[in-house]
C-alpha cells in the first residue's frame, strides 16, 4: 500500500507543477503499480483517473493503451471508455458524429488502436 500511495502522490505532484511534464512512461509505471498492488474498485478508480489525466496531458499512446488492456478486464475497459466519452462529450458539445468509441463493443477492445480515440 505504501508504494501505491507514493505513486499516487507523485502523479498528483506532477499534475500540480508547471515545470514537470508527464510522458507516456509516467502513466505506464503508474498503471503497472495499480495493476500489481491494488484490485477491484480501487484499481479501477486509480487507473481511470490516470487515464483521464493522460488524455488531458496529450500523452495517450500505444504503450499506455497496451498497459491498460493488460491491466483491466474487457468489461472494465469498456466502462472506462464509456465514462471518458461521456465526460468528453459533456465538455465538448460540438461532438455530433459517432466515432469508433461511441459504437464500441467488447469484442473491439483488443483490436482498437490509439488513433481510434478522439
Amino acid at each position: 500500500q505504501k508504494a501505491v500511495r507514493i505513486a499516487t502522490e507523485t502523479l498528483l505532484q506532477i499534475q500540480k507543477t508547471e515545470h514537470v511534464l508527464p510522458d507516456p512512461y509516467t502513466f505506464n509505471f503508474f498503471i503497472k503499480v495499480c495493476d500489481r498492488l491494488t484490485s477491484g474498485k480501487e484499481k479501477f478508480k486509480l487507473i481511470h483517473v490516470a487515464f483521464r489525466y493522460c488524455i488531458e496531458a496529450g500523452q495517450f499512446s500505444v504503450p499506455v493503451w497496451s498497459m491498460m488492456r493488460n491491466s483491466l478486464t474487457p468489461d472494465e475497459l469498456k466502462k472506462m471508455l464509456d465514462m471518458n466519452l461521456k465526460h468528453s462529450n459533456s465538455q465538448q458539445q460540438q461532438h455530433r458524429g459517432q466515432n469508433r468509441i461511441e459504437r464500441l463493443k467488447l469484442s473491439d477492445l483488443h483490436t482498437m488502436k490509439v488513433s481510434d480515440f478522439p
